[in-house]
């Protein structure tokens, strides 16, 4: 998985199928934190939730902002 995260819990936004969504949350991963290049960096998990199906799901972003984890959220 290699999608930019995206935070704004104001915009919409369009999945890579097509789907649009909207972010719902946003978490810092306790215990992720990590010195790269002389920056303080963290794993990130982003609550969205698609607006046509009402799904909710949950992705954890790595240091580099790509998505390394998926998983459904009620």
């Amino acid at each position: 998985m290699s999608t930019k995260m995206n935070i704004d819990p104001f915009a919409f936004y369009t999945s890579p199928n097509g789907l649009k969504y909207r972010v719902t949350g946003i978490e810092m991963v306790e215990g992720s934190e990590r010195w790269i290049n002389g920056v303080l960096r963290y794993h990130w998990i982003t609550s969205i939730c698609f607006i046509e199906s009402d799904e909710r799901i949950s992705l954890e972003y790595d240091y580099s902002e790509k998505v390394i984890k998926k998983f459904s959220t009620a």
